[in-house]
């Protein structure tokens, strides 16, 4: 017998954790417990042997956390002479390699100039209005044309070897901003979202998507 869930992870009763099992089922009975995502949603439950299969569907609420907030702002300031020969090519790539905003002189036109520089980025999420769960991102450092739903690889910054903890992933977005209002099963998102949800059923006219945008459910 095949276990599967569209979000959420299965754990075993011997501590095994997946997104689906395959088990073999003594007097017809198995047991399995369904941990909730990181961000609220429905679940497709199926269980499939052989040729026959039954499904349904879970709801999961946003879990009403406390308030936290992180975040970074660098910022500096260069001033450069250059004294140079009146037909070597204009200078380039003087300043800092990524940059929130520039301001200052032009240094293509030699001499002294200089600029300023920097970046910013946050991350909050918790309650707020007593039932709402807030979820927010700002990074001036992303770059727009990455794929959708592009996580940062944990081992590329800090590699962990021997660590039992499950990566999750929040405020997925190819844009700089990304924001997410859940209360109850209603949400208000800007981010990346597909416009046909795992648990809807496909059919000849369905238009499935992955967009960067707003979109927003009320129930």
């Amino acid at each position: 017998m095949r276990v599967e869930a569209s979000i959420g992870r299965l754990r075993a009763p011997d501590g095994k954790e997946a997104a689906a099992f395959d088990m073999v089922v003594k007097r017809g009975v198995a047991e399995l417990d369904l941990l909730s995502p990181v961000s609220p949603g429905e679940a497709l439950l199926r269980v499939s042997s052989g040729a026959v299969r039954v499904q349904g569907k879970l709801s999961f609420v946003p879990e009403l956390r406390p308030l936290i907030a992180v975040g970074i702002v660098e910022a500096g300031m260069t001033f450069q002479h250059v004294t140079e020969d009146p037909n070597a090519p204009a200078l380039s790539q003087v300043g800092f390699e990524d940059s929130l905003q520039h301001w200052g002189s032009d240094p293509a036109n030699g001499g002294s100039f200089w600029s300023v520089e920097g970046r910013a980025a946050g991350f909050v999420k918790g309650t707020v209005f007593d039932d709402v769960l807030l979820t927010a991102a700002f990074d001036t450092n992303k770059v727009d044309t990455q794929r959708f739903f592009a996580d940062v690889d944990p081992n590329q910054y800090f590699p962990i070897s021997g660590d039992a903890s499950i990566i999750n992933y929040d405020a997925r977005s190819t844009s700089k901003l990304y924001l997410r209002l859940d209360q109850d099963q209603s949400h208000l998102l800007y981010g990346d979202f597909q416009t046909l949800s795992p648990t809807d059923q496909s059919w000849l006219g369905s238009y499935a998507r992955t967009l960067t945008g707003l979109t927003a459910h009320y129930e």
